[in-house]
This record gives C-alpha cells, structure tokens and sequence, in this order.
C-alpha cells in the first residue's frame, strides 16, 4: 500500500516536472523567436533610414511630395492660398521651390547620425521597441536624436537659403503682408508671422518633420511585413 501511494506520487512528481520542462522549452523558443524578429526588424528599420533619405535627397523629394513638402510659412502663405493667389503668384512659387530644395540638400545629414544611434541600440531595447507601437523605433530615434538632427541640418539649410535669395524673396512677400494687414487688420487668432531671419529655423523644422513622418511610414510597413511572416510560421 505504501509502495503504490510512493510511486503514484513519484510517477505525478515525474510528470509535473515533464509538463513544466515542455512548458519551458516552449517559452524559451517564443522568446528566441521574438528576439529574431526584434533583430531582423532593426536591421530592416536600419535600412529603411538610408532609403528614407535618399528618396527625401533625390530632386523633388520633398517638393513633389504632398505628405512632406514645405508649404510657406503661415500666415504668409495661408494669406496667399486662401486668395487663390499662389499659382498667379510666381515669386511665392519660386520661394515654396527654393525652401523645398533646401530641405533636400540638408536632409542627408541626418543619415549618419541616425543610423549611429539604431546600430548601438541594445539587444533588449530593440525587443521593447520592437513589440512596441507601429511607430515606436521612430519615435525613439526622434526623441533620443532629434535634436541633433535638427543641429546638423540648420546651416546646411540657412545656407541654401541665402544663397538662392530665398530669405530675400520671403522679406518681400511678408512686407507686401504686413502692409496689407496694416490696412485689413489681423485676423483673429492669427499668430505672429516668421520672421525673415527665422525662415531657417522653420524650415528646417519642417524638414526634420517630413523626415520622420516617413520614417514612421516606413516602419509600419516593414512591421507589417514580418507580422505577415510571423503569422506564416505560426
């Protein structure tokens, strides 16, 4: 009697430990699993940043595309468009021209210090970043180098600027503004306009903007890529 309630529950002790050994051994193959797909995901967001500048490089990058191009600086250029001025207004289409060939020139700066920070990212928090949201890795580039993106592409951009009389066509445009306002007045609401001195800042503000905003398009398409791959090997 002894006997047979000792091995039942060696037998029960035996099987419990084989049931948690097989559990184990799964969990440990999910983690493995997630690990890869965390590793090829960076590898593929890594490559994504040199294609995101190039394609914002190329002539046209920004200008023709209607998701990043620079539009002119409110309420300038508002004031413009709501007149239905802008295609009758050939000096405000050269400057949306010029301001958009600036950001072109300056945006390959961004590559080098980009893709610096996503080669030294630690195993563990391309795994957190990697089951994060859709535009995590973006937003982890943005808040961690932003700042430096900014800071390398502002004297490329100012001067660019400069040099194709793009500050002194945008002078021109808001003193013709602010001589109309003198007589209409403000509209309500209506923030101070850019300064002239300042149109390097807002455009390489927009600029650093367009960039990650097709970073994060980018990166949701290439999650979306290994979600199909992942559901493939389930």
């Amino acid at each position: 009697m002894i006997y047979r309630l000792v091995l039942s529950l060696v037998t029960a002790l035996l099987l419990t430990a084989c049931v948690n050994t097989v559990d184990n051994m799964k969990l440990a193959a999910q983690e493995k699993f997630r690990q890869t797909l965390a590793y090829h995901f960076t590898r593929q967001f890594g490559k994504g940043i040199g294609v995101v500048v190039q394609g914002l490089a190329a002539q046209g990058g920004f200008l023709d595309n209607p998701l990043v191009r620079i539009l002119l600086p409110p309420p300038v250029g508002l004031v413009i468009d709501v007149a239905r001025d802008f295609q009758q207004n050939p000096r405000a289409v050269l400057l949306e021209s010029l301001m958009n060939h600036a950001a072109e020139q300056a945006v390959p700066g961004a590559g080098p210090i980009l893709q610096t920070l996503i080669t030294e990212i630690s195993a563990g928090d391309s795994t957190n970043l990697f089951a994060a949201g859709k535009t995590a890795a973006t937003d982890y580039l943005r808040e961690k180098a932003g700042g430096a993106v900014y800071d390398a592409l502002l004297p490329v951009v100012a001067q660019d600027l400069a040099a194709s009389g793009a500050v002194e066509i945008y002078a021109e445009l808001l003193k013709a503004h602010e001589a109309t306002a003198l007589v209409t007045g403000m509209a309500d609401g209506e923030a101070p306009p850019v300064a002239a001195d300042e149109l390097d800042d807002y455009v390489t503000r927009k600029t650093v903007d367009g960039l990650f905003r097709m970073l994060g398009d980018r990166e949701t398409l290439i999650r979306d890529g290994i979600s199909n791959m992942e559901q493939g090997s389930l």
